[in-house]
């Protein structure tokens, strides 16, 4: 479940969910309680922890050692409180989702912006313009990675959707040469999704790519 899955899912528990916000009471001496905000109980942390089934555990009772444990004021009480701000930390949770997504489309904005700028900078002539261009890209594609991450890329394929520093032709998206031919990657770094293409090779020395040399024969 990806972090979208999971707001979801939540939300749809919250309309569900005891009217908020939540408060923590010490109605009584053995635990502590958890009231909405029309002051029904909902939740009671006792001074005792104890082990569910402790019957199959060979036990008599649940007082027998291993069958239970005390809990201090201090843990009733953070527990209580983690409880009560739940519905809280979830508005949070969604206000930061939705800056995320305003975030992630001014980031591809800018990206697309980037790649167009690439594509129409001169390299061999002026490789300091295309320098200064790079340096301002570097932020927003780290930026744009961080989100794929949160947005619950799979964990399982770490490696990101390559883009030539260069002119910005990505592994979906070859730049062709003077006979359209696509190009091929001359040197490429999978952890930080930034690659040198055989259409720009005065960026090999770039240090946005540093940690890989081995080249790819062609765009996917």
């Amino acid at each position: 479940m990806n972090i979208e899955q999971l707001v979801t899912f939540l939300n749809e528990q919250r309309e569900l969910a005891a009217p908020a916000p939540w408060q923590v009471l010490e109605l009584y001496s053995d635990g502590v309680t958890v009231v909405d905000v029309n002051g029904f109980e909902h939740l009671e942390i006792p001074n005792v922890a104890i082990v569910p089934d402790w019957e199959k555990l060979g036990l008599e009772h649940w007082s027998d050692k291993g069958g239970s444990r005390d809990v201090s004021l201090e843990e009733q009480r953070a527990n209580g409180y983690l409880a009560a701000a739940a519905p809280q930390l979830l508005a949070y949770v969604n206000v930061l989702n939705r800056n995320l997504e305003t975030t992630e489309n001014a980031l591809r904005r800018m990206l697309k912006m980037h790649a167009l700028m690439m594509a129409k900078t001169n390299h061999a002539a002026s490789f300091y313009d295309a320098e200064c261009l790079l340096e301002m890209a570097e932020a927003p594609y780290e930026a744009a990675a961080v989100l794929e991450h949160i947005r619950g890329a799979d964990d399982d394929n770490t490696d990101l959707k390559a883009t030539c520093v260069g002119c910005g032709c990505t592994d979906g998206h070859a730049c062709l040469d003077k006979n359209s031919k696509p190009c091929s990657w001359l040197k490429i770094n999978r952890e930080t999704g930034m690659g040198v293409c055989s259409s720009c090779p005065t960026f090999l020395e770039c240090p946005l790519t540093t940690g890989s040399e081995e080249p790819e024969v062609r765009h996917d």
